[in-house]
């Protein structure tokens, strides 16, 4: 099985799409009052084959069909670089495909992928090359790299070829002429490496084809695993701590991996410059290995595998050195804390008995005004070797001031373990900060967004938001949210009469059921508001006198039709009458521009035209023909 590197832009479809839909949440005037989290979203799997076959001026592209309903077509796309970018070249339901675009002599490179009915793009192919000419060989398809000496050619040649002679040498020693066949085996020379096999044709006429054809590919039939490294030089380790494993074959674009005898097996390196990997594509394969939780081994052997991208399997090699990691304590379970006598400088905490019995050390215990609380930037409050005595009291603290508490469990050789962080707040003799509200935000006819400053006091309990149609908001008023997170300081609200003013205020309440009014605000909702705007993408030049346009779907109810305006300068011009209209149908969101002038940039609007005559306008962009 061959496998190749797959970059970033391969993937970029599904990214696309996020990015895209993430962009319409964000720049759509009517937000949605929540966003639902699809999970276990599943992309389809790309055509397992793709065979390129190249002739004179053109390029056919075969590949096996993707079986299942959902799917809708394939997208080709093409580079004529083989580590540049590949642009879409074309889209078809059809297995097959031919680019006539092409020149005899370049080289250029294509890859397949599937879209499926719900809109997800598949992975592409690995990448087949082809270099259209009268007389052209492909080895195993175009393939990068195989595995084993013999191989399959693929012959072009005219209808009148009669001969063919194959060599892997440009000499053509020793070689011999044999009946002209498309298909044909070939044993490889031997050794690794770069293989180049030359093929020349005679025509029924004696004609030879000058000058050779040829195509090359790598042939690795072996595996081999240098060295296996860790860097730990003797030194315990623990949870948290970071290992740095190394496995040299020597040989990019494989897998490799390394197994902690009696711990985490089969982690996964790297050879593409993250993760810990020093340099890409060296094939020395990295990582830097965060040590999980429960994991407890003493002098462990370091056993690395790996298998090369055409799935050659290399024999089993051992580190020369050994690991050991120290499990920590478990932690105790911190409960939440209990305010005591008049709950104004004092809060009693307790936890969970250690189950380490054997090493217990001590319990510590920490406090902090600021979440987050640790040994290390902490108060130190107790320190309790007793076992079996899990409270204590936090004494000395200020009225009104929120607290933050964490235990760790100390054993007998140092390690420790933090307790869950839980925080109570002093009872305060006084009514919270109010806040202010800035003037609402008409999003739509139906939605209104609420924002206000943030309540920092320690013992914020929530935000309520009152709402009413006359002046004078008070807690007797309709109660539209309650908000638990002082960092959120946004509402959206609904349920609006057109024409109607509404009157707002946001109430703070503590944790002591004390509460203070912010100012008030109106806002009247209109009758009506214009469509929202659609997203733009810049076009694609499909060729010199043609632009293909793109935009998101408009979801108005009262849609009636896009509106396209095109111009040679920027800003469009949207005063005179549009080069195109798409009526009745929102999901139409594509428009080819034919007729254009070669080499030319053209700037381009879409404007979304509602049943009652109003329109809202998209972004600019521009595009450029070939």
């Amino acid at each position: 099985m061959m496998k190749k590197n797959i970059s970033w832009m391969e993937y970029s479809p599904r990214l696309y799409a996020i990015f895209i839909a993430t962009l319409f949440f964000i720049a759509c005037d009517k937000k949605p009052s929540g966003i639902e989290i699809i999970q276990n979203i599943t992309f389809p799997d790309p055509p397992k084959t793709v065979r390129v076959v190249v002739g004179d001026g053109q390029v056919r592209l075969e590949w096996s069909a993707v079986t299942g309903d959902s799917v809708v077509w394939y997208k080709i796309y093409r580079s004529e670089r083989p580590q540049g970018m590949f642009f879409l070249l074309d889209s078809t339901k059809k297995t097959v495909y031919i680019d006539r675009r092409v020149q005899n002599g370049l080289t250029y490179y294509y890859q397949v992928s599937v879209v499926n009915k719900d809109g997800l793009e598949s992975t592409k192919t690995a990448p087949v090359v082809a270099v259209p000419s009268v007389f052209a060989i492909a080895i195993e398809n175009g393939a990068q790299f195989t595995g084993s000496r013999n191989v399959n050619i693929i012959a072009n040649a005219p209808e009148n070829t009669a001969l063919i002679m194959l060599s892997n040498d440009s000499s053509f020693a020793s070689a011999v002429w044999e009946p002209f066949q498309v298909n044909l085996s070939w044993t490889l020379s031997f050794g690794d490496g770069i293989k180049t096999v030359y093929a020349k044709f005679r025509s029924n006429a004696g004609v030879e084809s000058y000058p050779p054809a040829k195509d090359d590919i790598i042939l690795d039939t072996q595996a081999i695993i240098h060295s296996v490294t860790e860097d730990t030089k003797g030194q315990p380790k623990r949870a948290g701590d970071t290992i740095h494993f190394t496995l040299d074959a020597r040989e990019p674009d494989g897998k490799a991996f390394v197994s902690i005898v009696g711990g985490p097996q089969r982690i996964k390196l790297f050879d593409d410059g993250t993760n810990g990997d020093k340099v890409a594509n060296d094939g020395v394969y990295e990582i830097d290995y965060i040590v999980p939780e429960d994991v407890d081994v003493f002098q462990a052997k370091v056993k690395g595998e790996f298998i090369d991208r055409v799935q050659n399997v290399a024999n089993v090699a051992f580190a020369e050195t050994q690991i050991t990691i120290l499990k920590p304590p478990a932690p105790v379970t911190l409960f939440q804390p209990i305010l005591v006598n008049d709950g104004k400088t004092a809060i009693k905490l307790s936890w969970s008995l250690s189950k380490d019995r054997a090493d217990f050390a001590a319990y510590s215990v920490y406090q902090s005004t600021s979440p987050g609380v640790t040994d290390s930037n902490g108060v130190l409050i107790n320190v309790i070797n007793d076992i079996n005595t899990t409270t204590t009291i936090a004494s000395g603290l200020k009225p009104g001031t929120r607290y933050y508490f964490r235990v760790y469990v100390t054993d007998v050789t140092g390690l420790k373990a933090a307790s869950n962080e839980v925080s109570a707040s002093t009872t305060s003799e006084e009514a919270p900060t109010a806040v202010t509200v800035y003037k609402p935000l008409l999003i739509n006819k139906e939605q209104v967004q609420l924002t206000w400053t943030q309540n920092t006091d320690n013992d914020f309990a929530s935000y309520r938001i009152f709402r009413d149609t006359s002046p004078g908001v008070s807690t007797d008023s309709q109660l539209r949210a309650v908000l638990l997170r002082a960092a959120q300081t946004a509402f959206t609200d609904s349920g609006f009469v057109q024409g109607t003013t509404y009157y707002y205020k946001v109430y703070v309440f503590d944790t002591n059921g004390l509460n203070s009014a912010s100012n008030e605000v109106s806002i009247t909702i209109p009758v009506d508001a214009p469509p929202t705007p659609v997203i733009l993408a810049r076009p694609i030049a499909i060729d010199s006198t043609t632009l293909r346009l793109t935009w998101s779907k408009n979801n108005d109810e009262d849609f009636a039709f896009y509106s396209i305006y095109r111009s040679k300068t920027s800003p469009v011009d949207t005063t005179g009458a549009p080069i195109a209209i798409i009526s009745s149908n929102p999901a139409k969101t594509e428009y080819t521009d034919v007729g254009l002038e070669p080499r030319t940039r053209y700037y381009y609007r879409v404007f979304v035209v509602d049943t009652g005559g109003l329109r809202s306008g998209s972004n600019e962009v521009f595009g450029e023909t070939k």
